[in-house]
């Protein structure tokens, strides 16, 4: 107690959450070449990845000219040629 207050120190640990992933030799060497000695591996990939869509926005539907029901029609179809196949290999 200095001059009638009270000394408190208060440290404040955070920890950040991470995920192991596996990689080749090749892509390691390739990131580890490209991270340098100033930045993390962590740091390349989202550099890499900035531009990524999450949802794959960019690439579903482009340039298909095809609607739901079209998908619908083919899955079932795809379902009936399975039922008959199976009714087949029975007999």
């Amino acid at each position: 107690m200095l001059n009638g207050f009270l000394s408190i120190n208060t440290h404040i640990y955070t920890q950040m959450t991470s995920k192991n992933i596996s990689l080749t030799e090749e892509a390691y060497k390739r990131l580890k070449r490209i991270k340098g000695e100033d930045k993390s591996f962590t740091d390349i990939i989202l550099e890499l990845t900035k531009n990524v869509p999450s949802d794959f926005s960019d690439i579903i539907g482009a340039e298909i000219d095809i609607d739901w029901d079209e998908i619908m029609r083919s899955r079932k179809k795809s379902a009936e040629d399975k039922k008959r196949e199976n009714l087949l290999l029975r007999h």
